[in-house]
């Protein structure tokens, strides 16, 4: 995905597709009901408006990896804190089938430190358990306690007493059940996007195989000599009665253009998100097209909205 975004004349309607659902279940700031009015104000306190920026990150990793982690803790200064863990730095190992509960969990994450000015990689793991947080270097394939910080409480009290949780402080955010990532769905047709517009472009520069030089009389010993002198001169000299015509391969620019709209079309299907320059909001934008235009991203809106309110549930607890 993010090779996509960097590349120069990518289409990337898959991103297009992440942007719109991200917007769709998170544009607005969430609202927080509960039947006690102290309660509602607590939480509010808690779900700020950087929650609810991180949970649109949360969002978005979801939709790209299957899934993200949410890590609540204590700040320095007492204060309840979320922190947000990609997919593909957490290595979970499940209590159970349908991945609900931990038995464990494993963070892999990379940082760089300069000795004697020289920048080194330094690979940590940090070991999530109900005992606590334990931390790791990488070092030559074996593990090493890490020496400013080997073992860390999820909480301390009053009196300096080391707590722990009856549960690992980790909180899965699907986008689905089996934790299939967006891109599973889409990857072939943006691919195949990416493909032709690429192909397109290529074909449609002046090229040797595009044009053919059809030669009478020339006044030279071989092809090769021939190109070598119009590139040179930009001419070349033919005997009496010569010539030098054109043969050039011709490309429709229609059949790609409708290839194109339709292989965009089918990846809008397949990722279960609207096309905003649909024709049905030109030409009647009535109640019964809009509902149909929205049919495919409500329908995913409401499967993730039951994995987030799940995961929310473990968050609250």
């Amino acid at each position: 995905v993010d090779n996509h975004r960097s590349m120069p004349g990518i289409d990337n309607q898959y991103a297009n597709m992440v942007d719109q659902k991200v917007n769709y279940i998170l544009g607005k700031r969430m609202s927080i009901q509960t039947g006690n009015d102290k309660y509602t104000d607590a939480l509010n306190l808690v779900f700020d408006k950087d929650f609810h920026r991180m949970m649109q990150g949360v969002a978005t990793d979801a939709f790209n990896g299957g899934l993200a982690w949410v890590h609540p803790y204590y700040n320095d200064a007492g204060e309840m804190v979320f922190k947000h863990f990609p997919a593909q730095s957490i290595f979970p190992f499940w209590a159970d089938d349908a991945h609900t509960q931990l038995d464990m969990a494993v963070r892999y994450y990379e940082t760089i430190a300069y000795i004697s000015k020289v920048a080194r990689t330094v690979q940590h793991i940090e070991v999530y358990s109900k005992a606590g947080l334990q931390r790791y270097i990488l070092e030559s394939g074996r593990m090493i306690p890490d020496k400013d910080m080997p073992e860390v409480a999820y909480a301390v009290d009053a009196d300096g007493n080391k707590l722990a949780w009856q549960r690992i402080p980790l909180v899965a955010f699907k986008y689905n059940q089996h934790e299939i990532p967006l891109i599973k769905r889409a990857i072939t047709l943006q691919d195949a996007i990416n493909n032709t517009r690429s192909n397109w472009d290529i074909n449609m520069n002046e090229d040797i195989r595009d044009t053919i030089l059809v030669l009478r009389n020339y006044d030279g010993t071989s092809l090769d000599e021939f190109r070598q002198k119009l590139i040179q001169h930009g001419a070349v000299k033919v005997s009496d009665g010569g010539d030098v015509t054109t043969l050039r391969i011709e490309r429709d620019a229609t059949n790609y253009a409708e290839y194109l709209k339709e292989t965009k079309r089918a990846l809008i299907e397949n990722a279960r998100g609207f096309d905003a320059k649909d024709d049905r909001m030109a030409n009647n934008p009535n109640e019964m097209n809009l509902r149909s235009m929205y049919s495919d991203i409500d329908l995913d809106a409401d499967m993730m909205e039951t994995q987030f309110q799940a995961a929310f549930d473990q968050l609250l607890w």
